[in-house]
């Protein structure tokens, strides 16, 4: 009875065993994308509490639809299946504001143009551009109007006070005192305390912060600066100028509230005219030359020569000079020739006397010598004329005729023309015509 009862109670406590239920997750459905959509995680085998996230492929195309979606415990997909279109913004609204124009939607990098209501301005004064941020397409900046005030950043800064420092923000019409310290100015307009008064459009009629006093730099035609040349020069900076070349002296100017201090001068270098009883001034004469200017000068007659003056710091630079040349004594002697005036002890400079040659004689040069500086200049000489013996001639047998048969002599490089008499021949192969060369003839053989 016992064995029977303990049999039963093991296949009772199998078939517990075999029948026990087991509790599985809840598996959601497959998600079908685009293929310009990416899938990160798995949509096949998910199970509740799984997630799976989506982006577009495409640099040039947003998410519409869930960024990502996840599997709940009723084996359901939570969320929008997504898709990617291209970049497109729509029409925004805007609190206190309108868009214009109607059109509904913009594409990538295009501007938004709105308005805002009156007593309002925009939030941002940079346009809004339909742009992407992560998988989505935005408005930047986010397009929005706020009332219009004038702001003031507080505590002010170095150098600037408020007379009435207790708030920040000003509506239009209100009015602020703004004072600078020491070294500090407003710069428009250029005073130590002044009025700014809050505009319609939100701006101060000017800038309520006050500025280090400056001097924009000053530059001057006849002056240079000494030193280190900057674009700006802080409250009472110094700066020296050295006048340029043209002109002398040096000044200084100080950079202060009202400006520049100071008196830019600079003395211009001229030079009076200076006359000279032995030159002329070539060109224009003028009263007063300029700094570096040149005047040339020619010797009058009885001197020579010419000399320059430049005007200086120091006044005419060059050395005014004219020289008086020398005359010449007695006319000299010209082998074969004469003066042909009367004859003279003293000759002035760049005189001249006229020569002519002798009798049958030949002049070689110019006619005359020219007193130049105390010396006589000039080239000149006469050349004999040739004779033949006419005895000798005929006595060797040698016949002889000059350029003509009038003559008795031949003049310096004429030709005189000889034969040989008596069935004789010249000895040589020079012929028989030979040139008077300064009362010089050859005379033939013959034989």
């Amino acid at each position: 009875m016992e064995v029977h009862l303990y049999h039963h109670c093991i296949l009772s406590l199998r078939n517990i065993l075999t029948h026990i239920p087991v509790c599985e997750a809840q598996q959601c459905p497959v998600i079908h994308v685009e293929q310009n959509v990416q899938v990160i995680g798995d949509p096949e085998e998910a199970t509740y509490g799984n997630v799976v996230q989506f982006s577009c492929k495409s640099r040039t195309e947003i998410l519409s639809g869930s960024q990502e979606m996840y599997c709940d415990e009723n084996g359901e997909w939570r969320g929008q299946v997504p898709k990617c279109k291209e970049i497109t913004c729509a029409v925004p609204e805007i609190e206190n504001g309108f868009v214009s124009g109607d059109i509904p939607e913009y594409e990538e990098n295009e501007v938004l143009y709105f308005r805002c209501d009156a007593t309002y301005k925009r939030t941002v004064g940079i346009p809004s551009k339909c742009i992407k941020q992560g998988n989505r397409a935005e408005w930047s900046p986010t397009p929005a109007c706020e009332s219009i005030r004038c702001r003031l950043t507080l505590p002010p800064q170095e150098g600037t006070r408020y007379q009435s420092p207790s708030r920040i923000v000003f509506p239009p019409g209100d009015t602020l005192r703004v004072m600078c310290g020491n070294k500090y100015w407003i710069s428009h307009p250029r005073e130590t305390s002044a009025v700014t008064t809050c505009k319609e459009d939100g701006e101060w009629t000017f800038h309520p912060v006050c500025q280090a006093i400056t001097c924009n730099s000053q530059s001057y035609e006849e002056a240079d600066i000494e030193g280190e040349v900057k674009t700006i020069y802080g409250y009472r900076e110094q700066v020296h100028y050295t006048c340029k070349a043209g002109s002398e002296g040096r000044f200084t100017l100080t950079c202060e509230k009202a400006g520049w201090i100071g008196t830019p001068r600079c003395t211009t270098i001229t030079c009076n005219s200076q006359s000279y009883e032995e030159a002329d001034i070539e060109g224009e004469v003028k009263t007063i030359y300029g700094y570096r200017e040149q005047v040339h000068y020619t010797c009058k007659a009885g001197s020579e020569g010419r000399f320059t003056l430049t005007c200086e710091k120091a006044g005419w630079i060059g050395t005014p000079r004219c020289t008086t040349p020398l005359g010449c004594g007695t006319s000299p002697p010209l082998t074969d020739g004469d003066t042909t005036g009367a004859l003279r002890f003293q000759h002035r400079h760049e005189e001249r006397v006229q020569y002519r040659c002798q009798n049958y004689y030949i002049m070689e040069g110019e006619p005359y010598k020219t007193c130049m500086n105390g010396e006589w200049i000039g080239q000149i000489r006469c050349l004999k004329p040739c004779t033949v013996d006419e005895e000798a001639m005929r006595s060797h047998n040698i016949e002889f005729r000059y350029g003509s048969e009038h003559k008795r002599y031949s003049h310096h490089n004429d030709y005189v023309t000889f034969s040989c008499t008596e069935r004789r021949i010249p000895v040589g192969t020079l012929g028989m015509r030979f040139q008077c060369v300064d009362g010089e003839i050859n005379l033939p053989t013959c034989q």
